[in-house]
């Protein structure tokens, strides 16, 4: 049996601007690996990150990084290998590349880019339609909450699909509410008598910090019943 030994400065080092997402392959929202660009001779997962947020920071695609510590397989009877470290800058054209987790399929660490305040534990999603007003339920500006309806959803695109495909024509529809944590809920927001009416123009954490608040474009909410 060969024994690899792997050297690294740290497992799950901490990094500024940089959220650890686990071992393996990057994975997106939707479940899905990234596409890479890599830089070569670097030694340390510090100095992947730092030299992938410094050629790739102004470019919308970047995503993350994906680090392999380098390592030394030993087998008996043989000449020890040595294997470089190896450094990927993770890019993501598509909706839904915020890197969100990793697949464990190998010791590659996974680190999500945060942005350059390096403060933004809940990176928004961006997509057409819809506008992200902040984390926490659907309020308006009277601080009211909305009705809704739980619909079936996998992720937060086809929460937002879901729920303008479903009300689209309903002038209630005024955006969703989306929980994303250990188990996802999706849910189109209504104005309606008894709860919130108007528009969406925020978020209130209170109870539910978990949840992405977005208010849709072609709202025009009537509480007629």
């Amino acid at each position: 049996m060969g024994q690899k030994v792997v050297y690294s400065p740290g497992w799950a080092e901490e990094i500024d601007r940089y959220t650890f997402r686990g071992e393996g392959h990057c994975l997106n929202q939707r479940g899905l690996t990234l596409s890479y660009e890599t830089i070569f001779d670097i030694d340390s997962v510090e100095e992947c990150a730092e030299a992938c947020e410094d050629k790739y920071s102004s470019n919308s695609d970047f995503r993350g990084i994906n680090f392999l510590p380098s390592f030394i397989t030993s087998r008996r009877g043989e000449r020890p290998t040595f294997s470089q470290a190896n450094c990927n800058c993770m890019m993501e054209e598509r909706s839904g590349g915020e890197i969100t987790s990793a697949n464990g399929i190998n010791e590659e660490l996974c680190y999500s880019w945060n942005g350059p305040s390096g403060v933004s534990e809940h990176p928004a999603f961006a997509f057409k339609g819809f506008h992200f007003e902040g984390m926490g339920c659907c309020e308006n500006d009277q601080g009211d909450f909305f009705g809704y309806e739980t619909v079936p959803a996998y992720d937060i695109f086809e929460c937002a699909e879901t729920c303008e495909e479903t009300f689209k024509h309903d002038s209630r529809f005024v955006g969703i509410n989306f929980l994303l944590k250990d188990f996802t809920n999706c849910n189109c927001m209504l104005s309606k008598p008894g709860y919130g009416y108007g528009k969406i123009t925020g978020a209130s954490d209170v109870g539910c910090e978990s949840e992405y608040c977005y208010s849709w474009d072609k709202a025009s909410p009537s509480i007629a019943m």
